[in-house]
């Protein structure tokens, strides 16, 4: 093993220092990031291996292990959990075993990846040449996306069961779990039904999984949905443009038999899994407030219109709540704007914590949260906000040095129809603002 240098624990890295965990929509509720085991490298170089630990623990706040030790990297694989294996392609894979069920990323420094090697990786997420800067971003975002992966919704529509076997055995090796449909679906909806992000399409299907295509393609477009169509060894660009012209994103090939094939399988739905996580973080950040998390007020105000329709026919009932932070210029002038921010976080955080799932908690700016409460009555829309305005009361954010901080909250309801969102809004919003001439730190509520 290595020796490391003292900011070193041993010969384990926790980086202290990483970027908050996005918390973003998949299926639609909110799935939260959750924390990543080891990170294990094994590496001869030790500048190298050292630049990497530190470089991949500060990103991600999480543990990184290396070892210039094919056999005592498996010893501690053996005893701990390991999110993904970076192996130095240089050394025997004899010694291969403990690591079978773990996600590898070989670095090959330009040594070819043999069928032999590639069949012990039997769980290859990807490979890198070297650890170059363009490669150290890349791994950078193959790490970052990892737990993102395992939420996605992958549909494999095959003819043949050896196929599935095979697809299902790389896709598992990628950090994606499909299921398998070994019919054409007659209806597109059921994809609206229960949601799916990508397709393999099994080209054995021809004319009829064009149509298919076709169809599928007027519900949803390329970005919402990624189609794979999988062809035979070979196949001829003739062949590969009519998929394309019917939707496909792409076409690959079956047959990955050879490690030349295997590899590139590989690369290619990398590149698919990495554009449908990255169009689903732009979903998500075109409808949250980048500080807190929250729904934005144009997102807000979009699912609400839906929501209110429905109240107008009878369907359930609504309550909309605007509320404020007392004295927020103050808190900013005395601990200044971090702490600011953080109080605001504090606030959305406190929200969801006493708030339903199918309730609506939305940044309209600053320090103004606005709330849309389904299903209450007018009494226990304001037992609601008042349990979360006692909460925040009660609240105590911790600051550096043994300082903290406390805060209250003003809020304005309205349980009435006053003819449209918009107006529900302003009358809350005027309740707010007679809660902050009545002494601040209380409800208002009209209807």
């Amino acid at each position: 093993m290595i020796s490391l240098p003292a900011f070193f624990p041993k010969n384990i890295f926790c980086g202290v220092n990483g970027a908050a965990f996005m918390v973003w929509c998949m299926f639609p509720d909110v799935v939260k990031r959750s924390a990543m085991d080891y990170i294990l490298i094994v590496e001869r170089d030790e500048q190298t291996a050292t630049e990497i630990a530190q470089l991949i623990g500060t990103r991600f706040a999480c543990p990184v292990a290396w070892f210039s030790s094919l056999e005592e990297a498996g010893e501690f694989a053996c005893a701990h959990p390991i999110e993904v294996l970076l192996l130095d392609i240089s050394f025997s894979l004899d010694n291969y075993g403990p690591f079978g069920d773990i996600p590898v990323i070989p670095v090959t420094h330009g040594i070819p990846l043999t069928t032999r090697a590639m069949l012990r990786a039997s769980c290859l997420l990807d490979s890198l040449r070297d650890y170059s800067p363009h490669n150290r971003a890349y791994l950078l975002t193959l790490i970052e996306q990892l737990p993102y992966r395992r939420s996605l919704s992958v549909a494999v529509i095959h003819t043949s069961s050896a196929l599935e076997q095979l697809i299902y055995g790389r896709l598992e090796s990628l950090g994606v779990s499909p299921f398998f449909l070994k019919k054409l679906p007659k209806k597109m909806t059921v994809f609206r039904t229960h949601p799916v992000h990508m397709v393999f399409l099994d080209g054995a299907y021809r004319d009829a999984g064009v149509q298919f295509l076709q169809g599928l393609r007027h519900e949803f477009h390329k970005l919402e949905l990624h189609v794979i169509v999988l062809l035979e060894e070979g196949y001829s660009h003739g062949d590969a443009l009519i998929w394309l012209h019917a939707g496909a994103n792409r076409c690959v090939e079956k047959s990955i038999s050879g490690s030349q094939a295997l590899e590139l399988f590989t690369l290619q739905v990398n590149n698919a899994i990495q554009q449908q996580i990255s169009y689903l973080e732009m979903q998500y950040m075109a409808k949250r407030d980048a500080l807190t998390g929250a729904y934005n007020r144009r997102y807000f105000m979009e699912v609400g219109e839906s929501l209110y329709a429905n109240y107008t026919r009878g369907n359930l009932k609504i309550a909309v709540a605007m509320l404020d932070i007392d004295d927020f210029k103050q808190i900013n002038d005395t601990y200044g704007h971090p702490v600011g921010d953080k109080v605001i976080c504090a606030l959305y955080e406190t929200c969801v914590s006493l708030l339903r799932r199918n309730d609506l908690v939305a940044r309209f700016g600053g320090e103004e949260f606005c709330l849309l409460l389904t299903g209450d009555s007018m009494a226990h829309a304001s037992e609601v906000l008042e349990r979360l305005r006692m909460a925040v009361e009660r609240t105590i954010i911790p600051l550096s040095g043994g300082d903290s901080v406390t805060y209250t909250i003003s809020l304005g309801l309205c349980c009435e129809d006053c003819g449209s969102l918009g107006e529900m809004i302003q009358s809350a919003d005027r309740l707010l603002y007679q809660a902050k001439k009545s002494g601040k730190n209380c409800l208002i509520s009209s209807g």
